[in-house]
């Protein structure tokens, strides 16, 4: 009986481990961006956590203050970063402006976002191509010291703010 048991623990075991994480393909079109999101089963990855992907595939993040929710998706062969504001919008907010200041040393650059005329839901995605703010988000952390990166929106009058950082890697 221990034994039959030992026998059906191991397979268990050996099926979770070898089935691991699968790419799912990109809901993002070509216009948007496109990140790879994860096929991901809530109850066989209990024991790891990759980051939550938004309905585009991105990155979802909150900002400090208010907690609203967006998602950011990034496409790096065209070096385009999109912002999406779906959830705010839908519930009335009107998105009047969005930057990215990155910090470095002493440095500060502001990159601008430019509303996307092709989103389904008009006004809630902003982006920008770039390759140089691709590769300091790509560099940026949390360390003070460090490049940092900081999205800056106004929403209805009023500066929402969240601290970005890239980070893809699957640690198994």
């Amino acid at each position: 009986m221990r034994t039959s048991l030992l026998l059906v623990g191991l397979a268990l075991g050996s099926f979770v481990c070898v089935s691991g994480c699968e790419p799912k393909k990109s809901s993002i079109s070509g216009k948007a961006g496109s990140q790879a999101g994860h096929g991901h089963e809530a109850d066989a990855h209990a024991g790891h956590d990759h980051g939550a992907h938004g309905p585009n595939g991105g990155h979802l993040e909150h900002f400090e203050a208010s907690g609203a929710h967006f998602e950011w998706a990034h496409d790096d062969a065209t070096h385009k970063l999109s912002i999406f504001f779906d959830e705010l919008v839908s519930a009335g907010a009107k998105i009047e402006s969005v930057k990215i200041d990155v910090v470095s040393g002493n440095e500060t650059k502001a990159f601008a976002l430019e509303k996307d005329d092709t989103a389904k839901i008009a006004g809630s995605v902003f982006s920008i191509a770039s390759e140089e703010l691709m590769t300091l988000l790509d560099a940026s952390g949390t360390d003070a010291k460090g490049v940092q990166s900081k999205l800056l929106v106004m929403i209805d009058g009023k500066e929402q703010s969240c601290m970005l950082k890239h980070d893809d890697g699957h640690k198994h």
